[in-house]
């Protein structure tokens, strides 16, 4: 959660393309709980995939960075969550909103070091 803070925070004092990668995916209204499954296979089918390309590209080129005096630490962190239904019940102190199903997808790219350390 620390990396997506310090996504947000730098997004927040740049502009343009300087900004970093962050975006999330979601359907508006949420979807029918039937359609569930079939989105969550999609989603760790394509989410899977795009990390396997990615970890392919680090790989294929580590060798070449063999000077590493003057390294940023970066990442790609991919997630999926599911909202649960939550019964709340309200008490004389507080009440609360029943809260349905959403689901999100959000692919962050990062920094998560200091050039050089």
């Amino acid at each position: 959660m620390t990396d997506l803070a310090s996504t947000l925070q730098f997004n927040m004092t740049v502009k343009g393309e300087e900004k970093r990668l962050q975006r999330s995916v979601f359907p508006e209204g949420g979807i029918p709980e039937e359609a569930l499954p079939e989105f969550e296979a999609l989603v760790r089918d394509r989410g899977n995939a795009l990390l396997i390309e990615i970890d392919d590209w680090l790989s294929q080129n580590n060798h070449r960075w063999v000077d590493r005096s003057n390294v940023v630490n970066c990442g790609l962190t991919v997630f999926y969550y599911l909202t649960e239904e939550l019964d709340y019940r309200p008490n004389s102190n507080a009440s609360a909103l029943k809260r349905g199903f959403k689901g999100l997808v959000g692919v962050f790219l990062h920094e998560v070091g200091i050039p050089g350390t």
